[in-house]
């Protein structure tokens, strides 16, 4: 998988939002006057938008600007001459992971930030799940039982009459919430490149690790317990708990706010609305939302740590359960109300930096400074 044009991690392209969201600017599609999206860019040339006729031409002036001479003297200098050919010097410490490109990077770091983490069933149980670094476990997610769902459905169906006011929010908070995130903490693609960067990693990664969970956890989806629940959107094709939305804004929240301080109350509440909004549109119970806070706050504490963020290196073991945090059935408040320190349990884990992240971290921080 390559990361598209039109993704905010993109940050070169990100500005023009790969034409396709710019309809004002529609007629530089074919010439290219965008200098990111033309037939003839930097987009054909790499084949995102393939051009067959650029391909030609290329091919035609290569032909006529490399002279037979040129070609003699550079296998002179390799054949006889023994010289090194390099246009560039030899690679430093840093240089090669400053070389890739962000798609490369995305998927060398998550890999390594996989490396050490597994997601199991805790052993005799069907109904609890735990997220492990090595021998420990950071998180444990129990599922509530049927009764308290029920009551959930009833909180689900309470919020339909918002419906009307959140359905534009909901719609556009479908995908990873740049947008909504970049009005509050003034990201730029040209300006922030590799804070979008670190963020969206931090997201991926997050998703990875939430997916193993969910299916450990395998609770249903409100329209799963009644035909009443009619959601605004296609309910997705997985189980319910923790909300990846809640979990993601959060792990956003906490990124952007090691590196942005002054942003964490607003990233707070915009997350607490983007999870509220998933249940509104019917597609969460309010209990999703709180499960994927405590979720999202040790998966924060794992990439912080990794990243070398100064007083983050240890992580806090935490459990989720509804009795546990003392949630009764018709609880609905957002999952920022959760009081985290009800779910700590054990002692903090101690996690290594990892230093291609940390190079990327300090890339952000400076974009700050």
């Amino acid at each position: 998988m390559r990361i598209h044009p039109m993704s905010p991690e993109n940050g070169a392209n990100g500005a023009n939002g790969a034409n396709g969201a710019n309809g004002a600017n529609g007629a530089n599609g074919a010439n290219g006057a965008n200098g990111a999206n033309g037939a003839n860019s930097l987009w054909a040339y790499s084949a995102w938008q393939p051009n067959p006729g650029l391909t030609y031409s290329l091919d035609a002036s290569r032909e006529a600007l490399v002279r037979a001479q040129d070609l003699a003297k550079l296998s002179h200098q390799v054949l006889v001459d023994k010289k090194p050919t390099a246009l560039r010097p030899q690679r430093v410490a840093d240089a090669a992971v400053a070389r890739c490109d962000p798609t490369t990077r995305l998927h060398l770091l998550a890999t390594e930030l996989l490396e050490g983490m597994a997601v199991a069933k805790v052993s005799g149980a069907l109904d609890e799940a735990q997220l492990l670094f090595g021998q420990y476990p950071l998180l444990t997610l129990k599922r509530p039982d049927e009764q308290f769902f029920g009551m959930q459905l009833l909180r689900v169906l309470a919020w339909q009459p918002v419906r009307a006011d959140r359905s534009t929010e909901i719609v556009t908070q479908v995908n990873p919430q740049y947008a909504y995130w970049a009005s509050v903490c003034r990201l730029h693609p040209e300006t922030t490149p590799r804070t979008i960067e670190l963020t969206y990693l931090a997201l991926h990664w997050s998703m990875l690790l939430t997916q193993r969970l969910k299916l450990l956890i395998d609770a249903l989806r409100p329209n799963e317990r009644s035909h009443l629940v009619q959601p605004l959107l296609l309910t997705p094709a997985y189980s319910a708990l923790p909300s990846g939305h809640a979990t993601e804004a959060f792990v956003f929240m906490r990124v952007m706010s090691a590196l942005q301080p002054k942003s964490r109350s607003q990233l707070t509440r915009l997350a607490d609305r983007i999870a509220i909004n998933r249940v509104v549109a019917g597609l969460h119970y309010p209990v999703d939302g709180a499960a994927g806070r405590v979720t999202a706050e040790v998966l924060a504490d794992v990439f912080l740590a990794r990243a070398g963020f100064a007083g983050c290196a240890s992580v806090q073991q935490r459990s989720f359960s509804v009795a546990g945090l003392g949630l009764p059935g018709d609880w609905d408040q957002p999952p920022s109300q959760v009081t985290l320190d009800t779910s700590a349990a054990g002692s903090p884990v101690q996690i290594s930096v990892e230093p291609t992240l940390k190079w990327l971290a300090e890339q952000a921080r400076g974009e700050w400074s």
